[in-house]
């Protein structure tokens, strides 16, 4: 009989019920929990074949599967994209998960940053007419609805929502496209061939263009406008899911 410590015991049951609920694709291992996530918990999981990236979620079956569409849409833009792998019954969520390839690379610098202003721009070209994320809403929309996405205004101080909604009529001109919507470093991966992975489209919408563009620009070159457009949207989007962080930034707003 194993003798095994609490957390050694913990790990097993977490390796276990990983395993159990990967089921609906398929007979993995369970290599390392990946570092990083705030909202989901990622692993890397691997075949005789490939390695994957299995990831919790609580977005429905049908915003996976515009996921999903919009990676085949925009697979000509030149990036590396995490295509979400179906399930046997094609799927691209089950028991609270996804799966993507394993991409292997290193953060970008601050000018592999901004070269990805032109694959973004295209990616928005290719989606101007892309139909809304099921569940989610734009800036603008949340200027007169309460809910899309992880937004839930109702749960703000009213306040707080007036102070938000004003700061996006600074996006009022910018055309709308389908947008990462979290364009940080740590979703960005230079693999060894030189090609740029973008990451975590967990956020992805039809939105301001100008949420993507204005976050890959250094902070200091943003007018004020922009930098307070793109913090309420911060503050609006992790206020019920990361309290503490949304609260801590509401407090400089």
């Amino acid at each position: 009989m194993v003798n095994l410590s609490r957390s050694g015991y913990d790990v097993l049951m977490r390796t276990e019920a990983l395993t159990k609920a990967l089921q609906p694709w398929g007979k993995f291992d369970v290599i390392r929990p990946l570092e990083g996530g705030f909202r989901n918990q990622c692993w890397v999981v691997e075949t005789a074949s490939a390695q994957y990236v299995a990831k919790t979620t609580t977005r429905s079956s049908a915003a996976m599967k515009w996921l999903a569409s919009l990676f085949n849409t925009v697979a000509s833009a030149g990036l590396r994209l995490p295509h979400l792998v179906p399930t046997r019954e094609q799927d691209f969520v089950s028991n609270g998960m996804t799966l993507e390839p394993y991409y292997e690379g290193r953060p970008p610098t601050p000018i592999e940053l901004q070269s990805l202003r032109t694959p973004i721009g295209e990616i928005h070209e290719l989606t101007r007419n892309f139909p809304q994320r099921p569940d989610f809403a734009s800036a603008k929309t949340l200027r007169t609805e309460p809910r899309g996405g992880d937004v839930d205004l109702d749960r703000m101080p009213p306040r707080l929502v007036n102070r938000c909604r004003e700061a996006w009529t600074a996006l009022s001109h910018s055309p709308s496209a389908v947008v990462h919507g979290d364009l940080h470093p740590s979703n960005v991966l230079v693999g060894p061939d030189g090609q740029v992975a973008l990451l975590d489209w967990d956020e992805a919408r039809v939105d301001a263009e100008a949420f993507d563009l204005w976050s890959i620009k250094p902070q200091e070159s943003l007018h004020p406008d922009q930098r307070r457009a793109l913090l309420a949207w911060e503050i609006a989007t992790c206020w019920t899911v990361e309290p503490e962080y949304a609260r801590d930034l509401a407090r400089s707003f």
